[in-house]
């Protein structure tokens, strides 16, 4: 691993280094932030993000839609969706079923796979059907939103000798929504918990520091920094 020192800014393929068995989970993120609404959401399977069975798109995508909970009756048009993908595998994983009698649907999950006559790959994957959200209008509207925060986000990073590449990390975090606050109570830029945000901010019932985005930031930074003396490796300590 890479020694910390006052040259980590000086960027390496070592310091964020790119092995090809992470190429299929890439190509899929890129899809997801590119290609696809927050009105659009993806049937694949977890494990083999070359896979994806379906996408299915509610409405039109607007900007006062970007973050809106799903309704139940999308939640169980997903569920209805997932469980049918779901059948089509066990069917596949099952040894009664014949692969050269099989219907237009079924021929496209067996395609997806390679043709392959394994049926336990079907098995393992019926346990493997997943939904995504696309993210593409909410990931370009942080694309604007973040011309607020760069510049100060960068010289606080310069601060500490950190990889410029780290400053685009809130994109993944909230998409520069200094308010948004996760399922697990995570808030702010950073998307700090109050576990990990007690260590560097002031959170009680007066203030929440996460959701100041130029204290969070410093404290983000601190965090990363301190990871990576620990762990030597920048992927591990993000």
């Amino acid at each position: 691993p890479t020694v910390f020192s006052s040259t980590t800014n000086t960027i390496t393929s070592e310091n964020f280094p790119k092995p090809n068995e992470l190429e299929p989970a890439v190509n899929f993120w890129i899809k997801i932030y590119t290609k696809y609404n927050t009105n659009e959401y993806v049937i694949h399977d977890s494990r083999n993000l070359n896979i994806i069975y379906d996408v299915v798109k509610f409405g039109t995508a607007t900007e006062a839609r970007l973050d809106l909970p799903k309704t139940r009756a999308q939640r169980n048009a997903l569920k209805k969706k997932r469980s049918y993908y779901k059948s089509i595998l066990q069917k596949l994983a099952s040894s009664k079923t014949k692969f050269d009698k099989l219907n237009e649907n079924e021929q496209k999950v067996f395609e997806l796979f390679g043709k392959t006559k394994n049926r336990t790959i079907y098995r393992a994957a019926s346990l493997n059907v997943r939904t995504q959200k696309g993210q593409r209008n909410r990931f370009l509207n942080g694309m604007r939103i973040s011309g607020r925060y760069m510049n100060y986000i960068k010289d606080i990073f310069k601060k500490y000798n950190l990889p410029d590449e780290l400053t685009v990390m809130p994109h993944v975090e909230s998409s520069f929504n200094y308010r948004a606050y996760s399922s697990a109570g995570a808030a702010g830029l950073w998307q700090f918990t109050r576990g990990t945000g007690r260590r560097f901010l002031k959170i009680n019932y007066e203030i929440d520091e996460r959701l100041d985005p130029i204290l969070a930031t410093e404290a983000a930074a601190k965090l990363l920094k301190e990871n990576y003396e620990e762990l030597g490796s920048w992927p591990l300590a993000i």
